[in-house]
Protein backbone atom coordinates (compact mmCIF):
# COMPACT_ATOMS: atom_id res chain seq x y z
CA UNK A 1 0.00 0.00 0.00
CA UNK A 2 1.24 3.36 -1.00
CA UNK A 3 1.66 6.06 1.74
CA UNK A 4 0.10 8.97 0.56
CA UNK A 5 0.97 11.01 4.44
CA UNK A 6 2.63 14.31 3.92
CA UNK A 7 6.15 14.72 6.03
CA UNK A 8 4.71 16.58 8.19
CA UNK A 9 1.45 13.98 9.11
CA UNK A 10 3.71 11.47 8.88
CA UNK A 11 5.88 12.89 11.72
CA UNK A 12 2.84 13.75 13.91
CA UNK A 13 2.54 10.40 15.55
CA UNK A 14 6.59 9.39 15.95
CA UNK A 15 6.41 12.70 17.93
CA UNK A 16 3.79 12.24 20.10
CA UNK A 17 4.72 8.90 20.84
CA UNK A 18 8.36 10.15 22.00
CA UNK A 19 6.59 11.90 24.76
CA UNK A 20 4.00 9.26 25.62
CA UNK A 21 7.26 6.69 25.97
CA UNK A 22 9.03 9.48 28.45
CA UNK A 23 6.11 9.71 30.30
CA UNK A 24 6.06 5.88 30.81
CA UNK A 25 9.30 5.62 31.99
CA UNK A 26 9.13 8.76 34.02
CA UNK A 27 11.18 6.64 36.65
CA UNK A 28 14.09 6.74 34.63
CA UNK A 29 15.09 10.59 33.42
CA UNK A 30 17.74 9.08 31.28
CA UNK A 31 15.31 7.69 28.98
CA UNK A 32 13.15 10.63 28.10
CA UNK A 33 16.60 12.85 27.93
CA UNK A 34 17.88 10.21 25.26
CA UNK A 35 14.20 10.65 23.28
CA UNK A 36 14.49 14.45 23.62
CA UNK A 37 17.97 14.48 22.46
CA UNK A 38 16.43 11.87 19.05
CA UNK A 39 13.70 14.73 18.63
CA UNK A 40 16.32 17.43 18.58
CA UNK A 41 18.64 16.29 15.79
CA UNK A 42 15.20 15.73 13.43
CA UNK A 43 14.08 19.05 14.48
CA UNK A 44 17.57 20.69 13.72
CA UNK A 45 17.00 19.27 10.03
CA UNK A 46 13.09 20.03 10.11
CA UNK A 47 12.88 23.13 11.52
CA UNK A 48 8.85 23.45 10.22
CA UNK A 49 8.05 20.63 12.38
CA UNK A 50 8.85 22.37 15.54
CA UNK A 51 5.25 23.79 16.40
CA UNK A 52 3.78 20.39 15.66
CA UNK A 53 6.29 18.80 18.20
CA UNK A 54 5.46 21.55 20.42
CA UNK A 55 1.69 20.88 20.67
CA UNK A 56 1.83 17.30 20.38
CA UNK A 57 4.34 17.33 23.80
CA UNK A 58 1.92 19.91 25.87
CA UNK A 59 -1.25 17.45 25.13
CA UNK A 60 0.75 14.82 26.67
CA UNK A 61 1.62 16.62 29.62
CA UNK A 62 -1.76 18.21 29.59
CA UNK A 63 -3.27 14.54 29.89
CA UNK A 64 -0.29 13.31 32.15
CA UNK A 65 1.11 16.52 34.24
CA UNK A 66 4.74 14.73 34.35
CA UNK A 67 7.86 15.84 34.50
CA UNK A 68 9.34 13.38 31.81
CA UNK A 69 7.06 14.76 29.36
CA UNK A 70 8.47 18.41 29.85
CA UNK A 71 11.94 16.81 29.84
CA UNK A 72 11.50 15.46 26.16
CA UNK A 73 9.99 19.05 25.45
CA UNK A 74 13.28 20.90 26.95
CA UNK A 75 15.64 18.55 25.14
CA UNK A 76 13.56 18.62 21.68
CA UNK A 77 13.52 22.40 21.37
CA UNK A 78 17.16 22.92 23.08
CA UNK A 79 15.58 25.41 25.95
CA UNK A 80 18.16 26.72 28.87
CA UNK A 81 15.58 26.62 31.33
CA UNK A 82 15.52 23.51 33.81
CA UNK A 83 13.04 21.42 33.86
CA UNK A 84 10.99 22.50 37.34
CA UNK A 85 11.41 25.75 35.96
CA UNK A 86 9.72 25.21 32.87
CA UNK A 87 6.93 23.33 34.35
CA UNK A 88 6.22 26.20 36.61
CA UNK A 89 6.13 28.50 34.27
CA UNK A 90 3.75 26.58 31.94
CA UNK A 91 1.88 25.26 35.43
CA UNK A 92 1.14 29.31 35.72
CA UNK A 93 0.70 29.96 32.05
CA UNK A 94 -2.21 26.69 32.59
CA UNK A 95 -4.14 28.49 35.15
CA UNK A 96 -4.34 31.71 33.17
CA UNK A 97 -4.68 31.05 28.97
CA UNK A 98 -5.74 32.31 26.91
CA UNK A 99 -4.07 35.60 28.44
CA UNK A 100 -2.15 38.54 27.62
CA UNK A 101 1.60 36.84 27.75
CA UNK A 102 4.60 39.20 27.50
CA UNK A 103 8.07 37.67 27.06
CA UNK A 104 11.15 39.40 27.87
CA UNK A 105 13.58 37.58 25.24
CA UNK A 106 13.38 35.60 22.12
CA UNK A 107 14.89 31.82 21.88
CA UNK A 108 14.29 28.30 21.30
CA UNK A 109 11.60 28.35 23.59
CA UNK A 110 9.47 31.00 21.55
CA UNK A 111 7.08 29.07 20.03
CA UNK A 112 6.57 26.72 23.24
CA UNK A 113 5.16 30.19 25.11
CA UNK A 114 3.31 30.90 21.79
CA UNK A 115 1.75 27.65 21.64
CA UNK A 116 1.37 27.13 25.35
CA UNK A 117 -1.30 30.33 25.47
CA UNK A 118 -2.76 29.52 21.74
CA UNK A 119 -5.91 31.69 21.92
CA UNK A 120 -4.08 34.63 23.95
CA UNK A 121 -1.96 37.79 22.96
CA UNK A 122 1.41 36.87 22.99
CA UNK A 123 4.44 39.23 22.49
CA UNK A 124 8.03 39.09 22.56
CA UNK A 125 10.51 41.94 23.37
CA UNK A 126 13.90 41.68 22.21
CA UNK A 127 16.71 44.03 21.39
CA UNK A 128 19.30 41.68 19.63
CA UNK A 129 18.78 41.28 15.79
CA UNK A 130 20.06 37.84 15.25
CA UNK A 131 18.11 36.15 17.42
CA UNK A 132 14.66 38.26 16.27
CA UNK A 133 15.36 37.28 12.58
CA UNK A 134 16.47 33.39 13.65
CA UNK A 135 13.25 33.07 15.20
CA UNK A 136 10.98 34.61 12.74
CA UNK A 137 12.46 32.63 10.03
CA UNK A 138 11.53 29.73 11.83
CA UNK A 139 8.19 30.96 13.09
CA UNK A 140 7.02 33.75 11.01
CA UNK A 141 3.76 34.46 12.64
CA UNK A 142 5.33 34.65 16.14
CA UNK A 143 5.31 38.88 17.36
CA UNK A 144 8.43 40.69 18.92
CA UNK A 145 8.62 44.33 19.40
CA UNK A 146 12.59 45.42 19.18
CA UNK A 147 13.85 47.57 21.99
CA UNK A 148 17.05 49.30 23.04
CA UNK A 149 18.70 48.80 26.58
CA UNK A 150 20.55 52.30 27.67
CA UNK A 151 22.33 50.21 30.53
CA UNK A 152 25.40 47.24 31.31
CA UNK A 153 25.17 44.63 33.44
CA UNK A 154 28.43 45.73 34.88
CA UNK A 155 26.16 48.87 36.26
CA UNK A 156 23.30 47.20 37.58
CA UNK A 157 24.15 47.98 41.52
CA UNK A 158 23.79 51.48 40.15
CA UNK A 159 21.21 51.20 37.82
CA UNK A 160 18.79 49.53 40.08
CA UNK A 161 18.69 52.27 42.69
CA UNK A 162 17.22 54.78 39.71
CA UNK A 163 16.02 52.71 37.18
CA UNK A 164 15.78 54.43 34.05
CA UNK A 165 12.24 53.94 32.03
CA UNK A 166 13.01 51.78 28.88
CA UNK A 167 11.17 53.47 25.84
CA UNK A 168 8.15 51.30 24.44
CA UNK A 169 5.98 51.64 21.57
CA UNK A 170 2.43 51.65 22.22
CA UNK A 171 1.67 48.39 21.63
CA UNK A 172 2.78 47.34 25.04
CA UNK A 173 1.70 50.29 27.15
CA UNK A 174 -1.74 50.46 26.12
CA UNK A 175 -3.30 47.91 28.40
CA UNK A 176 -1.86 45.67 30.98
CA UNK A 177 -0.34 42.20 30.72
CA UNK A 178 -1.09 39.34 32.53
CA UNK A 179 1.41 37.42 32.91
CA UNK A 180 4.99 38.53 32.34
CA UNK A 181 8.08 36.62 31.49
CA UNK A 182 11.81 38.32 32.09
CA UNK A 183 13.91 36.23 30.75
CA UNK A 184 16.29 38.31 28.66
CA UNK A 185 18.27 40.72 27.66
CA UNK A 186 21.74 39.15 27.89
CA UNK A 187 23.23 39.74 30.90
CA UNK A 188 26.30 37.09 31.14
CA UNK A 189 28.77 39.65 30.27
CA UNK A 190 29.98 43.28 31.62
CA UNK A 191 29.54 44.87 28.83
CA UNK A 192 25.80 43.37 28.12
CA UNK A 193 22.41 45.00 28.84
CA UNK A 194 21.41 43.44 32.18
CA UNK A 195 18.01 43.74 33.36
CA UNK A 196 17.51 46.19 35.34
CA UNK A 197 15.45 47.55 32.62
CA UNK A 198 13.22 44.48 31.29
CA UNK A 199 12.62 44.33 35.46
CA UNK A 200 11.41 47.69 35.69
CA UNK A 201 9.34 47.69 32.76
CA UNK A 202 7.31 44.42 34.05
CA UNK A 203 6.78 46.09 37.38
CA UNK A 204 4.97 49.18 34.92
CA UNK A 205 3.05 46.93 32.36
CA UNK A 206 1.92 43.83 34.48
CA UNK A 207 -1.73 43.93 35.23
CA UNK A 208 -3.34 44.56 38.87
CA UNK A 209 -3.99 40.87 39.37
CA UNK A 210 -0.87 39.80 36.78
CA UNK A 211 2.27 37.63 37.64
CA UNK A 212 5.73 38.31 37.10
CA UNK A 213 7.64 35.62 36.47
CA UNK A 214 11.98 36.32 36.41
CA UNK A 215 14.42 33.40 35.32
CA UNK A 216 17.98 33.02 36.39
CA UNK A 217 17.53 34.71 39.76
CA UNK A 218 20.50 32.01 41.64
CA UNK A 219 22.72 35.09 39.95
CA UNK A 220 23.61 37.75 42.21
CA UNK A 221 22.74 40.61 40.15
CA UNK A 222 19.01 39.20 38.98
CA UNK A 223 18.17 37.93 42.65
CA UNK A 224 19.36 41.43 43.87
CA UNK A 225 17.75 43.65 41.46
CA UNK A 226 14.36 41.71 41.70
CA UNK A 227 14.44 42.32 45.41
CA UNK A 228 15.23 46.23 44.89
CA UNK A 229 12.65 46.73 42.17
CA UNK A 230 9.44 44.07 42.94
CA UNK A 231 10.32 43.57 46.53
CA UNK A 232 7.32 45.45 47.79
CA UNK A 233 5.12 42.50 45.35
CA UNK A 234 4.01 39.25 46.75
CA UNK A 235 6.67 36.50 46.25
CA UNK A 236 4.45 33.81 45.46
CA UNK A 237 6.96 31.15 45.18
CA UNK A 238 10.78 30.59 44.13
CA UNK A 239 13.15 28.37 43.29
CA UNK A 240 16.65 27.77 42.42
CA UNK A 241 16.22 30.43 39.14
CA UNK A 242 13.03 31.30 38.98
CA UNK A 243 10.90 33.50 40.76
CA UNK A 244 7.14 34.17 40.75
CA UNK A 245 5.68 37.38 42.01
CA UNK A 246 1.74 38.11 41.89
CA UNK A 247 -0.19 41.21 42.18
CA UNK A 248 -2.17 41.49 45.19
CA UNK A 249 -4.53 38.74 45.51
CA UNK A 250 -1.51 36.05 45.48
CA UNK A 251 -2.71 33.47 42.99
CA UNK A 252 -3.79 29.94 44.14
CA UNK A 253 -1.51 26.77 44.22
CA UNK A 254 1.23 29.10 42.63
CA UNK A 255 3.69 25.99 43.56
CA UNK A 256 4.23 22.89 41.57
CA UNK A 257 2.74 20.29 42.82
CA UNK A 258 4.93 17.09 43.06
CA UNK A 259 4.51 13.65 43.70
CA UNK A 260 6.90 12.33 46.32
CA UNK A 261 8.93 9.73 44.70
CA UNK A 262 12.48 9.24 45.02
CA UNK A 263 12.79 6.93 42.43
CA UNK A 264 11.97 9.55 40.01
CA UNK A 265 11.62 13.59 39.24
CA UNK A 266 7.72 13.00 37.85
CA UNK A 267 5.46 16.06 38.79
CA UNK A 268 1.80 16.09 39.13
CA UNK A 269 0.19 19.29 37.98
CA UNK A 270 -3.16 20.34 39.83
CA UNK A 271 -5.98 20.70 37.72
CA UNK A 272 -6.01 24.31 36.33
CA UNK A 273 -8.74 26.85 37.05
CA UNK A 274 -11.73 27.76 34.96
CA UNK A 275 -9.61 29.77 31.93
CA UNK A 276 -10.16 33.79 32.06
CA UNK A 277 -10.64 34.92 28.45
CA UNK A 278 -8.69 38.06 27.76
CA UNK A 279 -10.10 40.82 25.00
CA UNK A 280 -7.34 40.73 22.26
CA UNK A 281 -5.89 44.30 21.98
CA UNK A 282 -7.20 46.80 19.74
Amino acid sequence: MTDHSTPETALTNPMLRLARIAVRFGNRPGIAGRLGGRAHSTLVRHRNWERRFVAECLRAWRETGTLSAIRVLRRGLNIQMADRELAHVLETLERRRPCALLVFGMGNDSILWFEANRGGDTVFVEDDPYWTKMIHDRHPSLQSVPVVYGTRAIDWRRDAVNPTSLILPQRLTAHPWDLILVDGPAAYTRESPGRVQSIHAARRLVAPQGAILVNDCNREAESRICDMILGHLPLASSTNSLRHYSRPPIEKAAPVTRRVQAANDSVRRPLPAAARVVGQPA
